[in-house]
């Protein structure tokens, strides 16, 4: 199952733009409100973009009001219509057993539901180092991306990271729980097992 978003084209705008203002549904958030001022709709059957794109494949639109900070980004069509326009690829028609799972609102939901997961680690990234690329220099380039990632695998929180390994095999007592927060560490307060004894958990 692939949920991801798309960079907005000529194609996808020429489609948005044969959809009648009924194709529109209600954009909801997580917990099933209604988003004002969004809407998703699917385009997919007038997108000519599609053709060759393995069967089944869905493209849903997604609309909001734009915010100041992308008022420069726009493009003329979305200057036009007054819209910021979003699209994602899906994969799947439906999910087995799960209710309402083929409506676009759906979709754009299961997507969204990260909480911006990804956009903050490429925040964090970028704050690593990488908005300081390119150099005119190959070698610095080299150097800046491995300094770069290794900043960046030594921040990266969830299980197996440097940060819940060098916590769950510390034997220093300490009140602060595993900052990563990833369900797996063991809690700093939490004695280690004397040898030869057996961990309960």
């Amino acid at each position: 199952m692939v949920a991801v978003e798309i960079k907005v084209t000529d194609a996808d705008e020429a489609a948005i733009a044969k959809l009648p203002e009924s194709a529109w549904a209600a954009a909801v958030d997580t917990g099933g409100e209604i988003q004002d001022h969004c809407a998703v709709a699917e385009i997919a059957d007038l997108n000519a973009r599609t053709a060759g794109w393995p069967p089944g494949t869905r493209l849903i639109a997604r609309r909001s009001r734009p915010s100041r900070r992308h008022e420069r980004k726009l493009t003329d069509f979305e200057k036009t219509k007054g819209w910021r326009y979003q699209v994602t690829a899906i994969d799947f028609a439906r999910m087995r057993g799960v209710p309402g799972s083929h409506h676009p609102w759906f979709a754009d939901v299961l997507h969204r539901q990260r909480g911006g997961a990804a956009e903050g680690r490429v925040r964090v990234n970028k704050a690593m180092g990488l908005t300081r690329l390119p150099s005119k220099l190959w070698d610095i380039n080299l150097g800046w991306v491995l300094a770069a990632n290794l900043a960046a695998d030594l921040d990266a929180p969830g299980p197996g990271s440097w940060a819940c390994t060098a916590r769950s095999t510390s034997q220093t007592p300490s009140p602060t729980p595993c900052a990563t927060a990833c369900g797996t560490c063991r809690p700093a307060w939490s004695p280690m097992p004397a040898a030869g004894s057996q961990d309960p958990r």
